[in-house]
C-alpha cells in the first residue's frame, strides 16, 4: 500500500489434477521460414481444468507432426515441472504443417497447432 492504496498484490494457486495439454510454438518473435532449415521449439504444458500449470515430472509426452516438419528429438520427451519440449525442423513448405501432443498414461490430447 502507498498512501492507503493497493499498488501490488500476489496470489498462489494449488493446481488440481491434469485435465489438458496446452501446446505452443516458440518462435522467439520471428516466424519460421520454409526452405531455410529453420528450427523452433514446441512446448506441451500440463494444465488443470482452470488452466493452471500442473508441475508433474517424468510424464512422457508424445508429439506428432503433419506436413513438411520433422521432430528432431530422438526419443519422446518427459515433462519437467509440467512442461515437455521438442525441437522441430521446418521443411520446404509450411502448407498443412501442424503439431499435436498427447499423454497416453493420462489419456489426454492437445489441440492441434498449425503453422
Amino acid at each position: 500500500f502507498i498512501d492507503g492504496k493497493e499498488v501490488a498484490s500476489d496470489s498462489v494457486t494449488t493446481p488440481s489434477d491434469v485435465a489438458s495439454i496446452s501446446l505452443r510454438i516458440d518462435t522467439s518473435g520471428v516466424a519460421p521460414v520454409a526452405g531455410q532449415n529453420d528450427v523452433v521449439f514446441a512446448y506441451a504444458e500440463l494444465q488443470d481444468a482452470a488452466g493452471n500449470k500442473v508441475p508433474l515430472n517424468h510424464q512422457q509426452i508424445d508429439f506428432s507432426v503433419n506436413g513438411d516438419i520433422e521432430i528432431m528429438n530422438p526419443e519422446a520427451p518427459l515433462t519437467e515441472q509440467g512442461t515437455a519440449a521438442v525441437l522441430l525442423r521446418i521443411g520446404s513448405t509450411l502448407e498443412s504443417a501442424s503439431v499435436s501432443a498427447k499423454s497416453v498414461s493420462m489419456n489426454i490430447i492437445s489441440p492441434t497447432v498449425t503453422f
